[in-house]
């Protein structure tokens, strides 16, 4: 692993979640979202911002748009969200506690949101062939923050 890199006084690699996250982890308590979001709050800055010269590559629209987005991610050098370490991080939180994407999503529209103002230059984003729905993470938080600063190349390849 490589050393940790300081954000923000959270340490990258090592994961630091703060004292909420620690002692909620040490005595096994269920974080619910509101207390999600704290510990997101903590984690927020381990989005991949470290990696800022990658391109930064979105996707909406289920497993298949997923799917393309992280293949080409893999071939292009860049990186989707769920390839950072804190969504790694949020997903094992969610696993281990048999939490559902519902109970978590302010944290995964934080964790987005933070993602997306890192962006730097031109990103790619995948979309399934069906549309994106109107309450998509990428509708309602990326698209917002990426459509004036960042250029947006759209992606259908795979996905038809």
């Amino acid at each position: 692993m490589a050393s940790a890199i300081p954000i923000a006084g959270i340490a990258v690699g090592a994961v630091k979640l703060g004292r909420l996250g620690l002692a909620a982890a040490k005595s096994g308590y269920k974080i619910t979202s509101n207390a999600g979001n704290k510990i997101v709050n903590s984690v927020a800055k381990l989005t991949g911002n470290n990696k800022s010269v990658q391109q930064r590559v979105f996707w909406s629209g289920g497993d298949i748009a997923r799917t393309a987005a992280e293949n080409y991610a893999k071939q292009t050098g860049g990186t989707t969200l769920e390839m950072t370490d804190a969504a790694k991080s949020l997903q094992r939180h969610m696993n281990k506690n048999k939490l559902t994407y519902p109970q978590m999503s302010a944290s995964w529209s934080r964790l987005s949101e933070d993602f997306a103002r890192g962006a730097k230059g031109s990103v790619t984003v995948f979309h399934n062939a069906k549309g994106v729905r109107l309450k998509s993470i990428w509708r309602t938080v990326e698209y917002p923050i990426l459509k004036d600063k960042n250029a947006i190349n759209y992606r259908t390849e795979g996905i038809w």
